[in-house]
């Protein structure tokens, strides 16, 4: 589930737009970042102002957002590994990839 307004409506070209502000915002957010830590400023944030955690939800109750705490990928869905919660007896909780798309990694 998408936090993205009206995305059932959308036109592919809204879509792509969409996608195309998540990317430069994104990658905004990860220059800023790279300055602070050229420039010695301890710590950079994880997450808040300079993280792009994902807002999707994941699609088993009681439905929680997604664990991953920042996009990483080449423009395509989320790379970044989470832990999945337990599915039953003998869960080792692995780690698969977010896989959530850029507009889903925005907090504005």
């Amino acid at each position: 589930m998408s936090d993205v307004p009206h995305q059932d409506v959308l036109t592919e070209e809204q879509s792509q737009a969409w996608e195309e502000a998540a990317r430069l915002i994104i990658t905004a957010r990860c220059e800023a970042a790279a300055i602070l830590t050229r420039s010695k400023v301890e710590p950079v944030p994880d997450s808040g102002w300079f993280g792009n955690p994902c807002n999707a939800k994941l699609p088993f109750p009681p439905y929680p957002r997604c664990g991953c705490s920042n996009y990483s990928g080449d423009g395509g869905p989320c790379t970044t590994l989470i832990r999945v919660p337990e599915t039953g007896p003998g869960s080792l909780h692995p780690l698969v990839p977010c896989s959530h798309g850029r507009t889903q990694h925005l907090e504005t």
